[in-house]
This record gives structure tokens, sequence and C-alpha cells, in this order.
């Protein structure tokens, strides 16, 4: 009886030592969007470095993630919350997380208020890029369509800000300034509401992977004066071949992993006493058919 007692514990306590801590991800998207997938692997790769678990969901709509992040505190509890918030409304819920001692770490965007650190790409600048790029290849021609995504979202707020006020700095005439939503299917119907009635487009900005693939769909059916020069935003298959077909001259590239990585590593070091950057800008790139040449 002693003996089986004691293989018992001999059992249990190595257990117990061993048991993980945990970090919540709550991304503002779910894996199967190309950008949302990698920001998911890049949580993990840290996660796995780090010997942490991590419990991840992913959805868009703010309220629903509010119900997310008592899921995983209250079910999982864990001691930090990496998120990409969906609006400006959670920043009640993210004090209340941080007052309890629990640290919440942004990441793709930053709605402000309280929170420990954030990880990002430099959205506005991103956007002031994508204008400088569209005002080269105009050759003169001036007429610009910034099709948005949905008012609110900070990330994407920013990125339409920043293409704005340098395309209006370069001369450039915004002649439709519309929000195609976030949804394809909503995306679709504005979109083929907007080239029905507005042909006459020199060039096309459009902030996310999904307008700009919605743009582009449209566009396939449809014949226009002349070609828009289009430049989108995040990458993807479909992307890369339309580039390589010529109907998209090209996209900004963020880097979706090292966001999901760094986010993990800073709440980790937080949670840990050690240093970490409050504020990290992850950089991004332009992909064009000149660098998916070099590929």
């Amino acid at each position: 009886m002693l003996r089986a007692i004691t293989l018992l514990f001999l059992v249990l306590i190595p257990l117990s030592i061993q048991a993980k801590e945990c970090i919540g991800l709550v991304a503002a998207g779910d894996v199967q969007s190309p950008f949302w997938s990698n920001v998911v692997k890049g949580a993990m790769s840290a996660s796995n470095e780090l010997h942490v678990n991590l419990h991840f969901r992913g959805v868009s709509d703010a309220s629903r993630q509010k119900l997310v992040l008592d899921y995983i505190v209250k079910t999982h509890q864990c001691p930090a919350i990496v998120i990409a918030p969906a609006k400006d409304s959670l920043k009640e819920t993210v004090s209340e997380l941080i007052q309890s001692g629990i640290g919440v770490t942004y990441i793709d965007r930053d709605i402000g208020g309280d929170r420990t650190a954030i990880i990002k790409s430099d959205n506005f600048y991103a956007g002031k890029l994508a204008a400088q790029l569209l005002k080269q290849q105009l050759s003169g021609r001036k007429n610009i369509a910034l099709l948005r995504t949905q008012k609110g979202i900070a990330s994407t707020d920013a990125r339409e800000a920043g293409f704005k006020q340098e395309a209006q700095r370069l001369g450039m005439t915004i002649v439709l300034d519309r929000y195609l939503g976030l949804s394809i299917s909503e995306g679709r119907t504005q979109a083929i509401d907007i080239f029905s009635t507005n042909p006459d487009i020199d060039g096309i900005f459009t902030p996310t992977g999904t307008t700009t693939e919605v743009v582009l769909r449209v566009l396939e059916n449809r014949t226009l004066p002349t070609t828009p020069v289009h430049i989108g935003f995040d990458g993807s298959d479909y992307l890369d071949k339309k580039i390589r077909q010529n109907q998209l001259y090209g996209y900004i590239k963020q880097d979706p992993f090292n966001i999901g990585y760094y986010g993990v590593y800073s709440a980790y070091n937080q949670l840990h006493g050690k240093p970490y950057e409050k504020t990290m800008s992850v950089p991004v790139f332009f992909i064009s058919k000149v660098s998916l040449g070099k590929q």
C-alpha cells in the first residue's frame, strides 16, 4: 500500500511542477486569412521556444472578443493576453484585465488606453508609402480611388489616413473615398456599384488583403476606359498571381509572423520581469513583379 502511494506521489508531483503557464492570443480574424494564419504561426513558434501553452481564438467582432477574453481568463487562467483589439470599445475590458493583474499586449493595431506593450506595423507610414509608389506609376494621371475597409479599425484607419495625406501632398485627386466593409460579399456589392458608376479611375489603393482581392475579382469581369494602377495590402497566392498577370501593380506586405512572434515574447518577458519594448514597429515591404521574380 505504501509503495502504491509513493508511486502515485512520484507521478503527480512532476506533473504539477512541469505544468506550463499559458498566454492567450486573441486575433481579429481566423486562420483562413493568410495574415492571421501567419500571426498564429509566429505566436506558436515563440510559445514553443518559451515552453508556454498558447490558447488561440480569432474573431473580428468586439463583442465576441470580450466573450473570448472572459473565457480564456476564467477557463485557462492565463496571466497574459496578446490581442488585436477589434474596436475602441474594448478599452474598458482591457483596463479591467490589467487592474486584475493580467498583462495585455496589443498586436497589429493600437486603440489606446491601458496596455502594457504594442507590437505592430507602422500603418500610417505604410499608407504614405503606397501613395508614393502609386504616384510614381501614374505618369501625370491623378484620379484616385481610396477604397477603405471599415471605420473604427485602428490599423486600417491609420493606413488610409497616411495614404490620403500623402496623396494630397503629391497632387493626386481622391475622386472616390468609400468603405467596402470587412467581408468579401459586402465588399463585392460595394465594388460593383463603384465601378459601374465611376469608371474613370487612374489609381486605386485598398488597405487590406480582403479589399484588394474583392476589387481584383470585380475588375476581372469589367473593362474600364483605362487600366488603373492598383496597390493593395497584405499578400496571398491570389494577389501574387494577379501581379504576374499585370492586373495588380503590387501590395504593401506586413510581417505577420514576427508580429505574432514578438507579441508572445513581449507578454512572456513582462510576466518574468525581463526587459521588453513597450512599442515595437515591425517593418513593411513592397511586393511587385520585380520582387516576385527574385523569389
